[in-house]
C-alpha cells in the first residue's frame, strides 16, 4: 500500500493536475450545493383528517375515529396509532417503524380509510391524508398587515401570493388568517311576498342555477362544435338576473327581492402582526432549491412589488431560515479561518514558513473534497453538516502535521525534498491511516441508529467520514506530491547542530525545554487539569445542543367553550403585555382554531387546550440581549391574565421536540382513566423543578 506515494510522486504532474480538477470541483460543489436548516429526513408519521362541520367530540368519535382505527390497526409495519375527536373533525395519526417507505405507508393507510368510508356519515368530506414532510416547512413568511380594510388587505395577499408562486423556486404559498370570500343573499321578507315567491323557489333557484355543467360537444357531420352552458355564478349581475317566477308578462329577478353583496364567512380564527390584523403568507420552496437563494428571491420580489401598496399597507418577513443558514456558514468559514491562522503560526514557529503553508494548504483543501462527495452523495449542506465541519477542524491537520514534520526532519539530516518527502509519506502510512479509522470507529454506530433522532444525527458521521478520509488523501498522496515539488530544498552540509536539536525535542519532557516551547507545555499541562476538574464538578446531561433561543411561541391556554371573539380577546390582552420589552423583532398572533386543522401545523404539540398562540421572533444575534433574558422578561410580563394559563416554549432545533416529560395513560375504562390521571397529575404538581404542566 505504501507504494502509492512513490507512484504520486513519480507522477507529480498528473497528481497536480488531478488535485487542482479537485479542488474546482469542490469549490463548484459549494457553491450550488442547497443550504438547508435541518436534515431533510423521512418522518414515519402519516396524518388523517376527517372534516365534518359541526359534529360534535363524542360522535367525531364514535362515527369517524373507531372506525378508522379499527381497519388501520392491521396496517404492516404500523408502531403507533393515536385518534382524537374534536369539534367539527376527527384526527389520526399514525406512526411506522423506522426505516418506513413512505409512499407505501400512505397507500396503506389510504385504503383504511376507504374501508371505514362505508360507516362515516354522509355529509362527511373528503378525508386528507398526508405524509409529515419536513421539507414542506416555510421557509420564509412574509407578513401583510395595517391599519388598511380587510378587503384590501385581502386583495394584496392574494395578488402577492400569485406573485410569488410564479417564481421557479418556490413550490406553494400558504396564506393563514383568510376568511372565505362568499356571495351573500339578502332576502327582503316584504318584497318576497308581494311578489308572491317562496322560499323553497328561491332557494331551488339559486342552487340549481350555480352549477357548473359539462356539456360536452355537438358533431354536425361537417364540423365538431364545443358547448358550454353557463351555469356559475362569477359575477354579481349573475345572480342579480336570475328568474326566479313569472307574473303575467313580467318575469321576477333575484334583484327584485333580495340585495346580493360580497362578503367573508363568519370569522373562526384571527390572526395579527404587531398589533395590527394581518394575513401571513408562508413560503415553501421546491425540494433541492437552495434556502438562501430563495428567501433573497421572495425578499427581492415583495419589495418590488410593496412599492405600489397604499401607505396603510405595510410588510414584514419572518421565520427566515436563510438567516440562520447564512449565520452557520459563516460561523463555520470563521472557525475553519482561525485554524488555519493557528495552525500556521505554530507551525511556522516549528517547521518554518514552507513547510506551514503545506499544513495550512491541507485544511480548505480537505474541505472542498469534502463539499464534492457531499454532492456526489446527494447530501445538503445543513446544521448537521456544518456542525461535522467545525468539528472536524481540529482532527484533520493531524496527519499533515505529521507528514511534513518528518520530511522536515529528513531534510535536516541532509536528503532532498523528494527524498523527505516519500520517506515522510511510506513511514507515516499506517499510523495516520490507524488514527483516522480508529476515530471514525467512534462515529460509525451513529450509521445503524434506526429511529428519528438516529436519521438526524447520521448527518455527522457521514460528513466525518468525508471530512477525514478527504484529510488522509491529502496527507498522504497530494503533500508529500506538493512537497516533492514546492517544500524547502534539502541537502544541507552540516546537519549536526540540526539534528541534536530534533533529537532533544524527541526524547526530553517538553515540559523542561527552554524557551517558548517549555512555557507553553507546562502552561498547557495545568490548564487542562484544571479545566477537567472544574467542568466534571457542574456538567450536565442533554441530548442536543442547548443553544440561546433566537424565537419562541406563547401558548393562551384556557376553557374550550369560548367562542373565537372570546378567544381573540385573550390573545389581544397577552399580545399587549410583550410591548416595551428589549430585543423583539416581531410577533405573529392566531387566536381560535379552524375545525379540521391538522395537528401537525409549524409549532409541534402544542397543549390541546391553547386557544391562541403567538410567535415571538427575536432581533438578530449581537443585536439583542441575550435570548435567556428576553425569555424569561416575557414569562414575568404574562403573569396575572385571570383565566388562563401561559405557556412559553422556545424554538428547539433538532431531536427530539416537544417537553422533557411526556407520560401517556392508556385505559378501555375511561372513568378509572380519568381517575388515574387526576392522581398522576396531582402528584406532578407537587414536584419541585416542574413548569409548564397541561394534561389532555
Amino acid at each position: 500500500m505504501t507504494g502509492i506515494v512513490d507512484f504520486a510522486i513519480g507522477r507529480a504532474r498528473m497528481i497536480l493536475a488531478i488535485f487542482v480538477c479537485a479542488l474546482i470541483a469542490g469549490l463548484i460543489a459549494f457553491l450550488t450545493l442547497p443550504r438547508e436548516a435541518d436534515p431533510d429526513i423521512p418522518f414515519p408519521f402519516v396524518i388523517v383528517v376527517v372534516p365534518l362541520d359541526g359534529i360534535s367530540p363524542e360522535d367525531a368519535e364514535r362515527l369517524i375515529v373507531r372506525p378508522t382505527e379499527t381497519e388501520m390497526r392491521a396496517i404492516e409495519g404500523l408502531s403507533e396509532l393515536n385518534g382524537t375527536a374534536s369539534l367539527g373533525a376527527g384526527q389520526l395519526v399514525a406512526e411506522f417503524d423506522v426505516p418506513f417507505d413512505a409512499d407505501q405507508s400512505v397507500l396503506d393507510v389510504r385504503e383504511a380509510v376507504d374501508m371505514a368510508r362505508r360507516e362515516y356519515p354522509e355529509d362527511v368530506r373528503e378525508p386528507v391524508i398526508q405524509e409529515f414532510n419536513s421539507a414542506l416547512a416555510p421557509t420564509i413568511a412574509v407578513q401583510i398587515y395595517g391599519e388598511a380594510p380587510e378587503r384590501a388587505l385581502y386583495r394584496t395577499a392574494r395578488a402577492l401570493e400569485d406573485e410569488l408562486e410564479a417564481l421557479p423556486q418556490i413550490l406553494q404559498v400558504d396564506i393563514q388568517g383568510l376568511r372565505e370570500e362568499v356571495l351573500e343573499i339578502v332576502i327582503d321578507p316584504a318584497r318576497l311576498e308581494t311578489y308572491g315567491v317562496t322560499y323553497s323557489q328561491l332557494f331551488n333557484a339559486v342552487q340549481s342555477n350555480n352549477r357548473l355543467i359539462a356539456a360536452g360537444s355537438l358533431d354536425s357531420g361537417e364540423a365538431r362544435f364545443q358547448v358550454k352552458v353557463p351555469g356559475l355564478f362569477e359575477e354579481a349581475d349573475d345572480a342579480l338576473n336570475l328568474p326566479l317566477s313569472r307574473s303575467g308578462d313580467t318575469v321576477i329577478t333575484l334583484q327584485d327581492v333580495a340585495t346580493v353583496r360580497r362578503t367573508f364567512k363568519d370569522a373562526d380564527s384571527f390572526a395579527r402582526y404587531n398589533g395590527a390584523p394581518a394575513y401571513t403568507l408562508q413560503v415553501v420552496r421546491r425540494s433541492g432549491e437552495n434556502i438562501m437563494d430563495t428567501a433573497a428571491a421572495v425578499r427581492a420580489l415583495t419589495n418590488e412589488i410593496s412599492v405600489s401598496w397604499p401607505e396603510t399597507i405595510r410588510h414584514e418577513f419572518s421565520l427566515d431560515l436563510s438567516t440562520y443558514v447564512r449565520d452557520s456558514l459563516q460561523s463555520l468559514t470563521s472557525s475553519i479561518m482561525l485554524a488555519i491562522i493557528l495552525v500556521l503560526i505554530i507551525v511556522v514557529a516549528a517547521l518554518g514558513l514552507r513547510s506551514a503553508l503545506l499544513v495550512g494548504i491541507a485544511i480548505p483543501s480537505s474541505f472542498l473534497f469534502s463539499f464534492l462527495l457531499l454532492d456526489l452523495y446527494g447530501l445538503t449542506v445543513n446544521f448537521m453538516v456544518m456542525f461535522a465541519m467545525v468539528l472536524a477542524v481540529g482532527l484533520l491537520v493531524d496527519g499533515a502535521i505529521v507528514v511534513v514534520e518528518y520530511a522536515d526532519r529528513k531534510l535536516a539530516e541532509g536528503a532532498t525534498r523528494k527524498e523527505a518527502y516519500a520517506s515522510a509519506g511510506k513511514r507515516m502510512f499506517w499510523p495516520i491511516v490507524s488514527s483516522t479509522a480508529t476515530t471514525l470507529a467512534a462515529f460509525v454506530p451513529f450509521l445503524f441508529w434506526n429511529s428519528i433522532p438516529g436519521q438526524y444525527m447520521a448527518f455527522l458521521p457521514l460528513t466525518l467520514i468525508f471530512v477525514l478520509s478527504s484529510a488522509l488523501v491529502m496527507a498522504l498522496i497530494f503533500l508529500p506530491t506538493l512537497g516533492s515539488v514546492f517544500g524547502r530544498k534539502g541537502g544541507v552540509v552540516d546537519t549536526s547542530s540540526a539534528v541534536a536539536h530534533l533529537n532533544a525535542e524527541e526524547e526530553s519532557d517538553p515540559a523542561d525545554l527552554p524557551g517558548l516551547t517549555g512555557v507553553y507545555a507546562r502552561t498547557i499541562a495545568k490548564l487542562v487539569v484544571g479545566s477537567f476538574v472544574a467542568t466534571a464538578s457542574s456538567m450536565r446531561t442533554e441530548f442536543f445542543l442547548d443553544a440561546e433561543p433566537e424565537q419562541l411561541y406563547v401558548f393562551v391556554r384556557a376553557r374550550g367553550n369560548l367562542s373565537p371573539a372570546e378567544q381573540y380577546e385573550l390573545a389581544l390582552e397577552a399580545e399587549t403585555r410583550l410591548a416595551g420589552i428589549e430585543g423583539i423583532k416581531g410577533y405573529y398572533t392566531v387566536a381560535g382554531t379552524p375545525p379540521g386543522q391538522s395537528p401537525f401545523d409549524g409549532v409541534g404539540a402544542a397543549p390541546a387546550d391553547s386557544v391562541a398562540r403567538i410567535f415571538v421572533e427575536f432581533e438578530p444575534f449581537g443585536q439583542r440581549p441575550n435570548g435567556r433574558l428576553i425569555e424569561r422578561q416575557i414569562r414575568q410580563a404574562m403573569t396575572g391574565i385571570p383565566g388562563v394559563i401561559i405557556e412559553i416554549r422556545p424554538f428547539q432545533q433538532g431531536p427530539p421536540v416537544g417537553k422533557d416529560i411526556q407520560i401517556e395513560l392508556r385505559s378501555n375504562d375511561p372513568v378509572a382513566l380519568e381517575a388515574a390521571a387526576r392522581l398522576m397529575r396531582g402528584y406532578i404538581d407537587q414536584m419541585d423543578g416542574v413548569t409548564d404542566i397541561d394534561d389532555t
